[in-house]
């Protein structure tokens, strides 16, 4: 996802009634993890993304250290009742693991 559409969602300005999201990142987590928390922070007629998939093109021990990045953010993510999941693409059944999505 690019920066200005990440910037549209935390604004609520694309899809303001989004409460599920699945994207892939091949890079940092930051601009998905920034993204919630400004969606959360501001007020504005958009509801919150309260279930998050990010499915990271990295090796599995790459995935560990994302994890460890950014754990101290996820968690009070997760306080708010924000579940965020990191799935390794090729490591888990992407597509079994998405049988709960449906598209928009």
């Amino acid at each position: 996802m690019t920066e200005s559409t990440l910037s549209s969602l935390a604004r609520g300005g694309v899809v303001p009634k989004l409460s599920r999201l699945m994207c892939e990142t091949t890079g940092s987590l930051e601009p998905h993890v920034d993204m919630l928390e400004r969606r959360t922070s501001m007020t504005h007629p958009a509801s919150d993304i309260k279930d998050v998939v990010l499915i990271v093109d990295c090796r599995e021990d790459e995935i560990e250290g994302m994890r460890e990045a950014h754990h101290a953010r996820v968690a009070k993510l997760r306080e708010q009742g924000i579940t965020v999941s990191l799935v390794c693409w090729g490591k888990e059944d992407v597509a079994g693991f998405a049988k709960g999505y449906r598209p928009a």
